[in-house]
């Protein structure tokens, strides 16, 4: 509809899906790494059809592979330098180094931006572990980030807006909530020179 804020100011935080999401990490994991190094250089290097055949047939293949305890066994096939890197990135995962390696920027410590291991890990296995920890939306999920119950119980009224279905089901749900918060807490703020209200319950 017309009343859409994120189109109006545009793309702020632009995401180049296959640097910021694979290249960069790599990169990252080459410099500690010699044989990720040689395969980045190799893949690197490669044309870009090259590179299309080696992804899709590792992409086949995934389908038929097996896990030999924590390794990806994959049946025999031309899959170039791709299998290299993208072992290196489960070493770096498993060492629970990718967040970091994703989001890592020249503003850190200052940077609190989770956008790109965000669109990195989100579908079905996010939503599952979100799900076993309790952090869902319909379950009130900000509230349970504290601990066993009452968690967060101050995120309570934030929490309570999501499960409004107009707001829930709405694209402009964050900018919503917290445009109603901010005018409660003002509100809250003024009420003693508000004339009518500054006499509640009087």
């Amino acid at each position: 509809g017309f009343i859409s804020p994120a189109r109006w100011i545009g793309v702020v935080n632009p995401v180049n899906a296959r640097q910021d999401l694979v290249m960069k990490p790599l990169a990252r994991i080459a410099v500690l790494n010699p044989q990720v190094a040689a395969a980045l250089a190799t893949y690197q290097q490669a044309s870009p059809d090259q590179q299309l055949s080696w992804i899709k047939s590792y992409s086949g293949a995934l389908k038929k592979a097996s896990d030999d305890n924590g390794k990806v066994i994959l049946p025999a096939g031309d899959y170039g330098p791709v299998a290299t890197l993208m072992n290196g990135m489960l070493d770096l995962a498993r060492a629970g180094l990718l967040e970091g390696a994703l989001d890592s920027s020249s503003l850190l410590p200052y940077d609190l931006n989770n956008t790109k291991s965000l669109l990195f890990l989100e579908g079905p296995i996010e939503n599952r572990v979100a799900q076993h920890l309790n952090e869902l939306g319909s379950q009130w999920g900000m509230t349970n980030e504290m601990g066993p119950y009452p968690g967060a119980w101050w995120l309570w009224p934030y929490a309570f807006l999501y499960q409004i279905p107009g707001i829930a089901n709405s694209p402009n749900a964050d900018l919503i909530t917290g445009l109603i918060m901010a005018v409660a807490f003002l509100l809250l703020i003024f009420l003693p020179v508000i004339p009518g209200l500054n006499r509640i319950p009087y």
